[in-house]
């Protein structure tokens, strides 16, 4: 027993795998515009704590060719603006970072460069139905968006990359899109000395759920965003986007619907576009 005692306690002083894991969102935005690639970087110390790498610095190769380095803040995040190609499409950022023992990561991201005559609706991920009868409704009902809008999924699991989010949606049978992360809760909290002793001040530092509300101001029109969990319609409401709610309890200003399938039969979301929807009605 105290053999075991020594041998957990020597793996977690010294770490089990020391691995790097960054985290970075698809970039979205209309093309030609200025962006913010936002990530962060952690380090695999033993099983799930992963606390974050400050003040390293990483190597992000952009679509155009350029190399910037960033470096990481005290909670791993680090950020570089640049501008979305003029033409539209998916583009690839890699990123690059050793320590000084040698220990080396390197990543992959996307950046969608999209047109602003798009229609665009926002999905909640982690919302979505996973089996039976209502994930075959939610793939009809995102299948039928799909063709008349981009689909820009949303999720909170941080542990996630996009390529794992995407391949997620693609064995369960949702069309494919860009993954944006976001947090609903802060998660982060620090620890102070006092004379009573430790405490637990909750803190908000630079976090990737700003990107919702980058994404929601340069899009530069009323959007749509769908989901089935209470916390995430508000916090969907309070940036300013129109929500449609699945479930049977309305919350707030959101449109309420019973199941998926109702979410596609709503012919709201046939409409091209606002504008379009707004001079049809005045005709």
């Amino acid at each position: 027993m105290r053999l075991t005692v020594i041998i957990l306690l020597t793996l977690f002083l010294s770490g089990c795998s020391g691995e790097y894991i960054l985290t970075a969102p698809d970039v979205v935005c209309p093309a030609g515009e200025k962006a913010a690639l936002i990530f962060r970087l952690q380090r695999r110390e033993f099983w799930k704590i992963t606390p974050p790498k400050k003040n390293a610095a990483v190597m992000v190769h952009l679509p155009d060719g350029t190399v910037r380095c960033a470096l990481t803040d005290e909670n791993g995040y680090a950020a570089v603006a640049f501008i979305v190609p003029s033409r539209c499409g998916v583009y690839q950022v890699r990123f690059y970072y050793q320590d000084v023992e040698g220990q080396e990561l390197s990543a992959k991201g996307n950046v969608y460069s999209l047109s602003m005559d798009d229609r665009f609706v926002v999905v909640d991920m982690d919302s979505l139905p996973r089996s039976g009868t209502d994930l075959s409704s939610a793939c009809l009902a995102l299948k039928r968006l799909s063709q008349n809008a981009q689909l820009i999924y949303v999720s909170e699991k941080l542990g996630y990359t996009p390529a794992t989010a995407r391949g997620l949606l693609r064995i369960r049978g949702y069309p494919e899109g860009p993954v944006v992360y976001f947090n609903k809760i802060p998660r982060w909290y620090q620890y102070r000395l006092s004379r009573q002793g430790w405490r637990v001040r909750a803190i908000k530092p630079t976090r990737t759920d700003d990107n919702l509300t980058h994404l929601y101001n340069r899009l530069e029109k009323p959007t749509y965003a769908i989901t089935a969990d209470d916390l995430t319609a508000r916090t969907f409401l309070n940036i300013g986007m129109k929500v449609i709610f699945v479930g049977k309890d309305g919350i707030g200003e959101a449109m309420t619907v019973n199941s998926w399938k109702e979410v596609g039969d709503l012919p709201i979301l046939d409409m091209k576009n606002t504008a379009d929807a707004n001079q049809d009605g005045d005709e």
